[in-house]
């Protein structure tokens, strides 16, 4: 029985945090890599036991993740010699997270994958992590290509503890900027205060000229009031 997957690998070196070191190439496309270090939790895994864990809605659609933790070693740089467990710049143990992106959603029963699978997914994320232990600033994730995993009659499958699945939460929706309205009414404004400003002396030409009806102005000079006819 055979199973397609993409390796990936979350970890940290001595001077970058734990961020994701590989991931499958489609993921690193959609550049949403550093997912993985958000969804990979647990303590470390003996020989033989791992997770899985389902995700859901990211941009990449649904799939599962199989994975284990393991003190990172000296031995896992460049296939050097020795079990030194390689530390940060604080003295703190630092740890391997590696596995594989199934993509599609898996139930453990339905995922067989053995440690001699994992031990290959192990030794092929060696040269990654090797130029990773060196980097200062921060890098893409290097993408991985898809694998077909096979498992044979003799070998047994990893013990799987199952992860309650991760739900990518929705980005918000970002409300529409005010600058744009608050600009158009600044513009609007000076023609909006003239048009009030010619009402308003307009409305006080109108009263005046009702109270002082036999007043009227001919070619700039002040007429006198007019008697009325006495019947």
């Amino acid at each position: 029985m055979s199973i397609e997957v993409w390796p990936f690998l979350v970890s940290r070196n001595r001077h970058l945090d734990y961020r994701t070191v590989v991931a499958p190439d489609f993921i690193c496309e959609a550049k949403t890599g550093n997912l993985l270090a958000r969804v990979t939790t647990g303590d470390l895994t003996d020989s033989g036991k791992g997770f899985i864990r389902q995700i859901f809605g990211s941009k990449v659609g649904d799939f599962t993740i199989v994975y284990r933790i393991l003190k990172a070693r000296q031995k896992y740089i460049n296939f050097q010699e020795g079990d030194e467990i390689l530390k940060d710049q604080f003295g703190r143990e630092i740890l391997l997270i590696e596995g594989v992106v199934i993509q599609e959603i898996k139930s453990k029963e339905d995922v067989f994958i053995c440690q001699k699978n994992i031990e290959e997914i192990h030794h092929k994320l060696t040269e990654a992590y090797t130029k990773f232990w060196e980097h200062r600033d921060p890098h893409p994730a290097i993408p991985s290509n898809k694998l077909s995993l096979s498992m044979d009659g003799s070998s047994r499958p990893l013990q799987l503890q199952e992860i309650e699945g991760f739900k990518v939460p929705k980005s918000p929706i970002t409300p529409p900027s005010p600058s744009a309205p608050l600009s158009s009414k600044s513009s609007i404004r000076p023609y909006s205060l003239a048009f009030i400003f010619t009402i308003i002396m307009a409305a006080a030409i109108f009263t005046w000229w009702h109270i002082n009806p036999s007043k009227v102005y001919v070619e700039g000079f002040i007429s006198c009031p007019v008697a009325s006819e006495r019947v």
